[in-house]
């Protein structure tokens, strides 16, 4: 479900754009495996941040079958907030860390990289319009005010949708 408008491919969490898609197969990093680039963004952020001890919880959690997508999820999303946490490092290393994550769902997950390099998404912008995210997304929804304004009404960076744009732009190239 991405709506594509005045040169712009919005998403939300129902495409295998977002990074809390369950990514099929599992993504292979560092001698891991995780369900969801999210997940690995999660594991990348803590060892960047020095908190080895909450990047291995992040890996068991993931990597627990008994547990629903849902729950999942949001226990490796809190053990990401319980890392050690260091804002100079973060805000320098963040895009580095969320490119590498997307890089190497790329990399296994067909789905995604369908989606990504499909033609009618081509010299567009991806576009997370995810309401309650001023970093990644553009906090608000691809209403038709946002569709016919584009960025002018965005609250929010849209990272996320900009690094996607640019690992699709570098494998168009590849």
């Amino acid at each position: 479900n991405i709506k594509c408008s005045n040169g712009y491919a919005y998403f939300f969490q129902d495409t295998p754009l977002s990074n809390w898609w369950r990514s099929t197969p599992s993504i292979p990093y560092d001698g891991h495996k995780f369900t969801s680039s999210e997940a690995l963004f999660m594991y990348l952020k803590a060892k960047g941040m020095g908190d080895d001890d909450i990047a291995m919880q992040i890996v068991e959690v993931d990597n627990n079958a008994s547990l629903a997508d849902n729950k999942r999820f949001a226990k490796v999303k809190a053990l990401g907030k319980k890392s050690k946490f260091n804002e100079a490092i973060y805000l320098k290393k963040r895009e580095e860390w969320m490119f590498a994550a997307i890089s190497a769902k790329y990399e296994v997950d067909e789905d995604f990289r369908s989606v990504l390099m499909a033609d009618r998404h081509k010299g567009l912008t991806f576009v997370e319009a995810a309401p309650k995210d001023k970093v990644w997304g553009i906090a608000t929804s691809a209403t038709k005010k946002v569709l016919a304004e584009g960025e002018a009404a965005w609250k929010g960076l849209n990272l996320l949708g900009k690094l996607l744009t640019k690992l699709r732009d570098e494998n168009l190239d590849a």
